[in-house]
């Protein structure tokens, strides 16, 4: 189990396999972004988490499930993998991939990448659905305030 504290909240996260590596992706060099193995990263640079298989992650405003998970500690950004489903309050969101970026202050930002889905319980019998090939949700005090979606457009009539 990974356990992330916060200063207001705590991150749980389970899978079968969790590791905690340098991220080396990019390294600052001459004031140019290269490629770098693991021994020019000093040990305060950021850390790249990864988890996989069977993900599953709770925080009291986020909870999530997926396959295969990553999550840069240096942006605060994670990135979901293999049928990935996030939840937000009254909020459920799908997609092939997903991309949190959370940010302090608001808003945290949700990219649903192919296949997107978001269903919103609006009370016991009603709900708010939205889908496309790409969502991008802003996400204001811990509900979805904002969603720009690419889709084709479907109208229905009752």
């Amino acid at each position: 189990m990974f356990i992330q504290y916060g200063e207001k909240d705590t991150l749980y996260m389970h899978a079968d396999t969790l590791q905690t590596k340098p991220d080396t992706s990019l390294v600052k060099t001459n004031t140019s972004l290269v490629k770098t193995d693991t021994s020019d990263v000093k040990k305060n640079d950021a850390k790249f988490f990864m988890a996989y298989p069977k993900v599953r992650f709770y925080k009291t405003d986020l909870q999530g499930e997926c396959d295969s998970l990553s999550y840069q500690m240096k942006d605060s950004t994670i990135y979901m993998y293999y049928d990935p489903v996030l939840w937000s309050q009254k909020n459920q969101m799908t997609g092939e991939k997903i991309q949190y970026i959370s940010k302090n202050p608001d808003p945290d930002i949700a990219i649903l990448d192919k296949n997107a889905f978001i269903i919103m319980s609006e009370d016991s019998i009603r709900f708010n659905q939205i889908s496309g090939k790409l969502i991008v949700g802003q996400i204001f005090d811990n509900k979805l305030r904002y969603a720009d979606v690419n889709a084709m457009p479907k109208h229905f009539t009752i």
